[in-house]
């Protein structure tokens, strides 16, 4: 009787010891992030967020769930650091607060209107970074974008 208790504890010991290994998940689309205060207000993108290259821009793009609103940052030739947005650059970050048709929902910080930076501190198969930009509608109304952070995996 002894031998057959030892036995199935032996047995038991061997079929633990095969179980699979529980591997933690890895980084899920909800995991990827656009954030900002917008005029104070607070706003976070995690529906739609696309990091892509098309050619020399990099885009990154941040969806509340709706299509609106959305915050968009386009970097030509981007690198890790500072890259400025506005002056004389063709850096640009777009905020849409709603309807895409209402031009005064639409504010641009972009080549000769607003101002700020977008700085990347990681730049591989994902994109991170933070971002300040002073953004004008069409009717040269501001808003102001502060604490700006983002997280997205680079499409290939």
């Amino acid at each position: 009787m002894r031998t057959v208790v030892l036995l199935c504890l032996c047995a038991a010991l061997a079929l633990a010891a095969c179980a699979p290994e529980e591997v933690p998940p890895g980084p899920t689309v909800t995991s990827y992030y656009v954030k900002a205060a917008i005029n104070g207000a607070a706003f976070t993108a995690n529906h739609a967020v696309i990091a892509s290259r098309n050619g020399t821009f990099l885009n990154i793009r941040g969806s509340a769930g709706t299509g609106f609103p959305n915050l968009a940052i386009s970097l030509e030739d981007a690198k890790l650091g500072t890259n400025v947005v506005g002056g004389n650059t063709a850096n640009q970050v777009i905020w849409t607060s709603s309807s895409s048709a209402d031009p005064n929902t639409i504010y641009r910080a972009a080549l000769g209107v607003g101002r700020g930076s977008v700085i990347l501190s990681r730049l591989d198969d994902k994109v991170q970074g933070t971002f300040e930009i002073t953004a004008m509608n069409a009717a040269k109304d501001s808003v102001v974008i502060t604490a700006g952070t983002f997280y997205a995996a680079l499409q290939p």
